[in-house]
């Protein structure tokens, strides 16, 4: 069994990523911090990061957002094959925020 530490960023599946997003009762969505430093991307919108606690994010604009708005990422994230990417809080113990990126293979 491995003792190394959690990763503060991975990649898991949709099913995972709707199983988190059933965990909370508020959302928070802003601009994906990677297309903002990267530029443009045509695979989907921009405002695709959310977030299950409040505070500071990799993109701009954040803003709380309704379970309709977690839906519908979701369901655009499967529809154009985005990769869902949660991160942790710096000591491991919690899941701050999912990322969708337009990458079909994490890094």
């Amino acid at each position: 069994m491995s003792t190394a530490p959690l990763a503060m960023h991975y990649v898991c599946t949709l099913e995972q990523a709707q199983d988190l997003a059933d965990e909370h009762t508020r959302f928070w969505v802003c601009m994906c911090g990677c297309r903002e430093s990267r530029g443009h991307c045509d695979q989907s919108r921009p405002e695709v990061c959310l977030q299950f606690v409040s505070g500071p994010s990799s993109g701009s604009g954040l803003r709380e957002c309704s379970r309709a708005e977690v839906e519908e990422i979701l369901r655009e994230a499967e529809d154009k094959a985005l990769v869902a990417r949660p991160f942790r809080t710096a000591d491991r113990t919690e899941i701050t925020r999912r990322r969708k990126r337009t990458s079909r293979v994490a890094p």
